[in-house]
């Protein structure tokens, strides 16, 4: 944008002091204006809307009307607004024709054509409403005042600065960047994603790239298709559109949000601040608006009628030193024209996936009435999908953390938490990952579950193998040696067991949006008081017990945490899933029993995590229980409604597989049915089979080479059985999609999933087989070229040559 001041130099050149003796041209003044003006579109959403309109060489009024109004507030009615929106039309015009002579770049951008008409089109009907009704709604000619941006940018930044951590001289509140390791992010792997990674890098040759001068763009290493599946923190925080992030629980989702929120916030008010603007990516100087669902999704239970916009504005409110009346204006503005970030917080924490689905809707409609804001939105990876938000949003993944990032993470904790000076943290960093690679490794990549560990580490200098355990052992330091080992004893009644007492809080609380927000003091006082009256005689005693209780928790519990004005909730959701799960296990005294609790959460994809931790309480070191547990899911994968349920099914019963150890006999049996139901379902065009499979062959060491050696003997006989079973086995095995064409070619997406040596096994198990048949079937004859380099010139003739061009 800063480029066109060069063509549009025109309106600002000097008068004649003749014929105006004090031309504000001429004192500089409207060259002033002419940069802010400028500096605050690219800060906007227009810019973008008005190359894509040059790029489909389609006429965009609503944009047009949108950019006079934004340049009639900053510089009054003396200048040419269309005159200058025309001269940027026609040099985003020459510039994109110019860029197009290159092949490479024709191909890119002509694949895009018909997402952008579509997205346009969206924007001018946004726009055109916003105009209508702007008359009752807000002016949209006024000037967003420098000092009332500065002051919400402030409140934002304060709001989003800290995180909740527990220290060793009880919890403080400590700035994120001291402690936070910004992720790695991947394209989730589904076949849309698949389709666009091949249309990119259709064309492209390294040498010709590296000849070309290309726009920084694809200079590099963005064509190469190994980077264009994956994504920084750096650069998503730079530039997105409309992009929701999907992680494990305790993956780090919300943590990443609001590090992104505090970033943009503190890089606005720098930018406000100072003259940074021209140094300053466009995105990092807009605003973010946030918005945690759990709880838009309380406040609605009360007021089902209230808005996004609403709730934005009140949660300002709590923030920002200004009157609404101040600030609401400015916020309407921001919205209208693209220069605030809106992000969604946690969208799987609506459990129920039809009130899900309605706010999805919620979220989709005030996003589709400001269409030049971008759109950040987290979600849980499981269950995301039955109730998913559309085609225009891209799907990122949080990759876990490796090695690397789990001792960055553990000396900032030691430091942080531990007061320990950086070398003594790295030793101990060290010795923490030492210890948990023997027993926890895949358990420390989930950012959640390190901080956990790295708690129980830092207080007693070793960390247990068991997720229940680990829980477990969190909640036993925190209730019974945190305190007393610092000289802190709490005034409540010792003969009751504290996590039982909070698995019956969280049996309350579970899955009652009204409740999972946060609940008041008296609540808290109340359901104590029941629980007690269950254990005391006496009601007075029970009495008393609770409010020592309920002291304790307000003063001292890091298991609940204050989230308002005597409001308390769950100080992370995974903490209430586990004593969620507890009670499940409290109250079933059989494996049947607890299914009977949680088979239909199963099937529809919901409970996933309490699911898991309920499951693997009740079998923990229970031989006869889990082979229980592995029968009753082999029921389950007997009879399924359709296919959504099949792949939530079997999806959950690989993963049990991780922390269920049974027999020989019954983890054959499962592991053949989930086999053969994966097959099928592969046949019929799921992807998400891959990865079930892919967890299944990674199940517990004890089990891990016999189950993997059940794997390949299955799909060996599979796909001897049929074509249509040779073909998914095909697939599975080359880590691309079915429907992709058997030639596997070199830019389609593949899914690594399936380990080395199943795929390994399964070419050697099947090299006869393959090529005896080359001459009869196309699919052996591939894959004879593909798997072994076998080519002659009968299985060139009735199958071409092009069958194997790769």
């Amino acid at each position: 944008c800063q480029s066109t001041a060069s063509f549009a130099s025109p309106p600002c050149a000097p008068t004649s002091p003749a014929r105006n003796g004090q031309s504000r041209a001429y004192r500089g003044e409207l060259n002033q204006c002419l940069h802010d003006f400028l500096s605050e579109l690219e800060k906007t959403g227009i810019v973008s809307a008005m190359v894509e309109s040059a790029l489909l060489g389609r006429s965009a009024p609503a944009i047009e009307n949108s950019f006079l109004e934004l340049h009639a507030s900053l510089m009054g009615e003396s200048t040419s607004g269309e005159d200058l929106y025309a001269k940027m039309m026609r040099s985003f015009e020459v510039t994109l024709s110019e860029l197009s002579k290159d092949r490479v770049l024709y191909n890119f951008l002509h694949s895009s054509r018909d997402e952008l008409n579509g997205r346009l089109d969206g924007i001018e009907a946004a726009l055109n409403a916003l105009v209508s009704r702007a008359s009752t709604r807000y002016d949209v000619s006024s000037e967003i005042a420098n000092s009332t941006l500065l002051k919400i940018s402030r409140g934002l930044q304060s709001s989003y600065k800290t995180v909740r951590v527990e220290t060793n001289k009880g919890p403080r509140l400590v700035e994120i960047s001291r402690i936070y390791i910004p992720p790695k992010l991947r394209y989730r792997e589904t076949q849309r994603n698949a389709e666009r990674v091949t249309i990119a890098t259709r064309g492209l040759d390294q040498s010709q790239v590296a000849r070309r001068v290309l726009p920084h763009t694809i200079q590099g290493s963005f064509w190469e298709e190994d980077h264009l599946e994956k994504i920084g923190y750096t650069d998503l925080r730079l530039q997105f559109r409309r992009v929701v992030v999907l992680g494990d629980p305790g993956g780090g989702k919300s943590t990443l949000c609001q590090s992104i929120c505090y970033d943009l916030a503190r890089q606005s008010v720098f930018s406000l601040q100072t003259d940074a603007a021209r140094k300053t990516e466009p995105q990092l100087q807009k605003i973010p608006l946030r918005v945690i669902l759990r709880t838009f999704e309380r406040a609605r239970t009360s007021e089902p009628q209230l808005s996004i916009l609403e709730f934005i504005l009140r949660d300002i409110q709590n923030h920002v030193s200004a009157d609404r009346s101040e600030f609401e204006p400015a916020i309407r503005k921001l919205l209208a024209t693209g220069r605030a970030v809106l992000a969604f917080d946690g969208l799987d924490e609506i459990l129920a996936t039809a009130q899900r689905r309605d706010f999805v809707d919620l979220v989709l409609s005030f996003c589709d009435q400001y269409p030049l804001c971008p759109v950040l939105v987290t979600s849980r990876l499981v269950g995301y999908d039955d109730a998913p938000l559309g085609d225009d949003f891209e799907e990122l993944v949080l990759e876990k953390f490796d090695d690397q990032e789990v001792f960055a993470y553990t000396t900032k904790f030691m430091q942080v938490v531990g007061n320990r000076q950086k070398r003594e943290a790295e030793a101990l960093a060290n010795a923490f990952v030492r210890q948990t690679t023997a027993n926890a490794a895949d358990l420390r990549r989930n950012p959640l579950m390190l901080g956990l560990m790295a708690w129980i580490f830092n207080a007693r200098g070793d960390v247990p193998s068991n997720r229940p355990e680990i829980y477990q052992e969190c909640a036993t330091l925190l209730f019974e040696r945190w305190d007393p080992d610092r000289n802190i004893n709490a005034d409540v009644p010792p003969d009751f067991d504290r996590i039982q007492l909070f698995s019956h809080l969280a049996s309350k609380i579970y899955g009652h949006p009204e409740l999972s927000s946060g609940v008041e003091k008296k609540w808290l006082q109340k359901q104590a008081e029941d629980y007690f009256e269950d254990i005391y005689f006496q009601k007075a005693k029970a009495y008393e017990a609770s409010k020592a209780l309920v002291k304790f928790i307000v003063g001292r519990a890091w298991v609940m945490s204050e989230v308002g004005d005597n409001v308390f909730s769950f100080t992370h959701q995974t903490f209430l899933e586990y004593f969620f799960a507890r009670h499940i296990d409290n109250r079933c005294d059989t494996v049947k029993e607890v299914f009977a609790d949680i088979e239909e959460k199963i099937r529809k994809s919901e409970w996933d995590v309490v699911a898991h931790l309920a499951l693997q309480i009740t079998t923990y070191r229970n031989a006869r229980r889990q082979d229980e547990a592995l029968r009753y899911l082999g029921s389950m994968l007997s009879s399924y409604n359709n296919v959504k349920e099949l792949e939530a099914v079997l999806s959950f019963s690989a993963r049990s597989l991780e922390y269920i150890t049974g027999s020989e006999t019954v983890i054959r049996e499962l592991i053949t049915q989930i086999v053969r139901l994966a097959v099928s379902a592969c046949s019929q065009g799921s992807i998400s089979i891959h990865q079930t499979l892919g967890e299944c062959a990674n199940c517990n060491v004890q089990r891990r080479d016999f189950a993997r050696d059940v794997i390949l003997k299955e799909l060996v006989e599979l796909f001897k059985s049929s074509d249509v079973q040779a073909a998914a086995v095909a697939s599975i095995a080359q880590g691309v999609p079915l429907n992709a064409k058997l030639r596997f070619e070199r830019q389609s997406r593949t899914f690594e999933y399936l380990p080395d040596e199943i795929k390994l096994g399964l070419r050697e198990s099947l090299e006869s087989y393959i090529l005896d048949r080359v001459e009869t079937s196309s699919l052996c004859a591939i894959l004879a070229w593909h798997w072994y380099g076998k080519i002659t010139r009968n299985t060139i003739k009735p199958y071409g040559l092009i069958t194997y061009y790769s």
